[in-house]
């Protein structure tokens, strides 16, 4: 973006635009004319920090915040409301609209898209078209983290690997989707090795990436001895990668089981506490 356009999106003045370029709070590079140009996701990155309204969403490549506002069903929330009636522009402009107000992405798993899905979830019980409700869902969950993801800055080149993923007899793609997120938002590197993982492939994929960081996302287990039967086979198979890092295990069947993945595995009950957990991975 020119900072004109940043400019005009959050109603200030483009010499002072300018100014925090030069003053070194918005990144920007330098064109071969000598003309400023800042990367979307520094002008975001600005937006969220210091609370500007995003008034002009177009010259930013917001497109999905403009419209009309989002009427929810009695007893639902707009979002929830939205993928269930299969509304995916009205369900990204949602979540994208307060990602950019400043809002975490941990916490938007955690208050609105972690909610929403589980409730939607619920319609399982109702017969095929629950399914299929909840197939659309997980559909447009997955576009919306793909687009979270696309908004958050790069990572650093010397950025500390994640790598992660769901048990190989675990089908859902969500819960390890939402912990990627997260962690690239929090500045990793993550490598998400998606639902059904075999213990072979996380050995081979950890003794190839060296991850500082392994997480598992538990979004089925019948049981607590399958929970702690899936937790172990991962702990094994970092044993043998001989890779020596932190395995931050959690996921809806902790919560449903009401149990925690057995030790040397660490709990996250939520992905605001997995965040947390990663801030003080990275600490001095």
């Amino acid at each position: 973006m020119s900072p004109k356009d940043l400019a005009h999106a959050i109603g200030v003045s483009e010499s002072s635009l300018k100014r925090w370029v030069d003053q070194g709070l918005i990144s920007a590079a330098r064109t071969s004319g000598g003309h400023r140009r800042i990367p979307r996701s520094a002008g975001l990155a600005f937006v969220r920090r210091y609370g500007y309204p995003v008034l002009r969403p177009d010259l930013v490549g917001l497109d999905e915040l403009a419209g009309v506002s989002p009427m929810a069903a009695e007893g639902r929330s707009p979002l929830e409301t939205a993928l269930i009636r299969g509304r995916a522009e009205e369900a990204q402009r949602l979540v994208v609209g307060r990602f950019v107000q400043g809002m975490p992405v941990a916490t938007l798993i955690d208050v609105d898209l972690g909610p929403a899905m589980r409730s939607i979830g619920e319609l399982w019980h109702h017969g095929e078209a629950g399914i299929f409700v909840e197939h659309r869902g997980v559909d447009i969950c997955t576009h919306i983290l793909d687009r979270l993801r696309d908004l958050l800055p790069p990572p650093d080149p010397g950025a500390p690997v994640a790598l992660g993923g769901a048990p190989e007899s675990d089908p859902y793609t969500l819960p390890t989707l939402m912990a990627a997120t997260v962690l690239a938002a929090e500045g990793w590197r993550p490598v998400n090795l998606g639902a059904f993982v075999p213990e072979g492939a996380l050995a081979r994929a950890a003794h190839e990436e060296k991850p500082e960081l392994v997480w598992l996302a538990l979004g089925a287990a019948p049981d607590t001895p399958s929970l702690e039967r899936q937790t172990r086979a991962w702990l094994d198979a970092l044993e043998i990668a001989g890779v020596d890092c932190p395995l931050l295990a959690g996921g809806p069947a902790c919560q449903i089981l009401g149990r925690r993945p057995p030790g040397p595995a660490r709990f996250g009950a939520s992905m605001g506490e997995m965040a947390d957990m990663v801030r003080g991975f990275r600490a001095p």
